[in-house]
């Protein structure tokens, strides 16, 4: 018997001086936490301990991680900034709140961290829940603080992240300074609420990344935010006269996750592997360089698929050209041409699948769709571009920009529209947009092939409408006699000179029996009257003549007289020195077909003198040949002939 009641006191001895805490989740004015000792969640999913971190630290402090994740990721620290020097630490309730000191109970005047809430509750307790929050409550289990309001560096599942409208409480993540140092570092990750509230990332007061506003489906700033998402993970926005705020829940308790800012200011969400045994990563916050926050400055867009990221939107150029060459954008874009202002001289371009600019110079009127957010802001001379506020059930809201556009960039998928405004000079029709990824640069190929293709067309035009003119002009220049440049002109780069009907009609006078001068081979050659009063010899070739099949052709030459063995030979011709002469040998009568279709003469051409004896009328036989449809005996008088008929020269 006196040995059953020893016993009994001797584990009540035990109990009260070595508490058995690996079994409870609670802390109570009753019973601490020392060093050594740990609180595990109800479900075991979480433990609050001592810990140090890294490899080299032997600094202790309070903090939070995963029960059955072999590796101790740490997802939540107390002290800090106030780290226990050894292994003296504890943790108890004092005054209804949580506080660390060093050097346990005799020697609690070293407070390194507490809850410090105002309480007049007569008891309070601390729990750690299955979610990983360590709750401070009362005695009517009213919370009185929470762990999940002052985040670290990790960001959980039904954790909050933005700003509490009735305390001012903002939740925001900050970076360790190290992997061996928990203390605050450079970078932090919160809602800024200035404006239309948007996520982003400070290195100190520094903005270097910008998630952007809410549009009913993701961040503005993460356009593959859902895919991303297992489909057990979703998350939600809330924004009302209360709180603001993002956070996300997992519906597979077999699913662990977690963000996390770390020390370098990248974020990142992690999931952990079973089968591997680590932490895979699915996604980053900042991917490339255009998500460096305002790289291209005001008005600039930057697109990571081009060579050179950063361009002006349409209807600007670089403020600083020089600086720009040199890939320094952060000077921004200007205006081509001012607005109008007056709501009536101004139009907006739109610019597809885009991250939407800076909203803390922005406004939202909620109950207006799209047609009514841009008559909205032709009212204001001030709005710069408009876009949709809510861009899930098709679209709702109108998001409006007062001031530059900062911080925008394009993305191959995902994204949305914005519209921007511009002068009226600077719309060009009436589907203004700019469309980026696959689509965008097929529609894009398809409109420069457009282009050439019509530029093309309009070359080719030009240049058959300038030689029919060119044709015209020649061949119209006299309708009644033949001119020096008549000949000259129409022999330049031709081996046959080409005259209208008419103006060989009126230079023989209607064909006339007085300007016959004789008939050869070639048939009846008729006297021409030149425009200088001159005149030349003009055959007619009739059907039964020869065509020519072969030319020998011999220059004249120059200050002799000579002969021409042709078959016109008959009529004297004096040679006029502005002209030329083709000596041609006759051939053998042809086919009607093979007489329209012989071969031109060669243009092996010299000015003749003038006869010996002084004559200045000049005689030139010269071969004609006209497109009929049957070759005439006589010729045709010229009102019978068509006026696109053209006699060769």
């Amino acid at each position: 018997m006196a040995f059953h009641e020893s016993f009994r006191s001797l584990l009540l001895v035990a109990l009260i001086f070595f508490p058995i805490c690996n079994s409870i989740d609670t802390i109570t004015p009753n019973q601490s936490l020392r060093d050594g000792e740990t609180l595990i969640s109800a479900g075991e999913k979480f433990v609050l301990g001592f810990f140090s971190p890294g490899k080299s630290s032997t600094n202790r402090y309070v903090g939070i991680w995963y029960n059955k994740i072999p590796d101790q990721s740490i997802v939540w620290t107390a002290n800090r900034e106030n780290p226990v020097k050894n292994s003296s630490g504890v943790l108890i309730i004092k005054g209804g709140n949580l506080v660390l000191f060093d050097g346990g109970h005799s020697n609690n005047s070293n407070t390194l961290w507490s809850t410090n809430v105002s309480t007049t509750a007569t008891y309070s307790s601390a729990i750690l829940t299955d979610s990983g929050n360590l709750e401070l409550t009362d005695d009517h289990q009213r919370v009185l603080w929470e762990s999940f309001d002052y985040p670290t560096n990790t960001w959980l599942p039904q954790m909050k992240l933005g700003l509490d409208r009735r305390t001012g409480l903002n939740r925001i993540l900050t970076s360790w300074k190290s992997v061996d140092d928990p203390a605050p570092g450079e970078f932090s990750l919160g809602l800024d609420p200035v404006g239309v509230p948007q996520y982003s990332i400070r290195k100190g007061s520094l903005q270097i990344w910008r998630a952007g506003p809410w549009n009913g489906l993701r961040l503005s700033g993460a356009p593959q935010m859902n895919e991303i998402l297992l489909k057990d993970i979703h998350v939600s926005y809330v924004a009302n006269d209360d709180e603001i705020y993002l956070t996300y829940y997992v519906d597979n308790t077999s699913i662990t996750t977690r963000s996390v800012l770390d020390d370098s200011g990248v974020f990142q969400r992690l999931i952990w592997s079973d089968d591997n045994q680590r932490w895979i990563l699915i996604a980053v916050g900042s991917k490339d360089r255009c998500d460096q926050y305002a790289i291209c400055g005001a008005y600039g867009r930057c697109d990571p698929n081009r060579v050179v990221e950063c361009e002006c939107l349409k209807g600007f150029e670089p403020k600083a050209p020089s600086e720009w060459n040199l890939r320094d954008w952060s000077g921004g874009c200007v205006r081509l041409r001012s607005l109008d202002c007056d709501g009536k001289g101004d139009g907006f371009l739109r610019l597809a699948n885009a991250k939407l600019p800076d909203t803390s110079r922005s406004r939202v009127e909620p109950g207006l769709n799209l047609d009514a957010c841009k008559e909205e802001c032709l009212k204001n001379c001030n709005c710069t571009a408009y876009a949709s506020a809510d861009i899930s059930e098709g679209g709702r809201g109108c998001l409006m920009w007062h001031g530059d556009l900062v911080d925008l960039r394009v993305y191959s998928v995902g994204g949305q529209d914005i519209y921007t405004r511009v002068a009226a000079s600077e719309l060009d029709g009436s589907a203004i947009e700019y469309s980026r990824g696959l689509q965008g640069k097929e529609e894009l190929l398809v409109t420069l092939l457009t282009i050439i293709v019509g530029l093309l067309l309009f070359v080719s035009c030009g240049y058959c409408w300038w030689r029919k003119a060119k044709g015209r002009e020649m061949n119209g220049r006299h309708d009644t006699v033949l001119s020096d440049n008549d000949i000259e002109e129409n022999g330049k780069g031709s081996e046959l000179l080409l005259f209208n009907v008419s103006v060989i009609a009126a230079a023989t006078n209607n064909f006339s029996e007085s300007n016959l001068l004789g008939k050869g081979g070639f048939g009846p050659v008729y006297k021409g009257t030149e425009a200088s009063g001159n005149w030349a010899g003009l055959s007619w070739v009739q059907p039964s003549s020869s065509c020519l099949r072969n030319i020998d052709s011999k220059p004249i030459s120059s200050g002799k007289k000579s002969k021409v063995s042709n078959p016109v030979h008959e009529a004297d011709q004096v040679m006029n020195e502005s002209l030329s002469l083709m000596t041609q040998e006759p051939l053998e009568p042809l086919p009607l077909l093979s007489c329209l279709l012989c071969p031109h003469p060669p243009s092996s051409q010299k000015n003749l003198p003038s006869q010996e004896d002084g004559h200045q009328d000049n005689n030139v036989t010269v071969a004609m040949r006209i497109g009929l449809p049957n070759c005439p005996n006589e010729p045709t008088k010229s009102n019978e002939l068509k006026e696109d008929q053209m006699l060769t020269y």
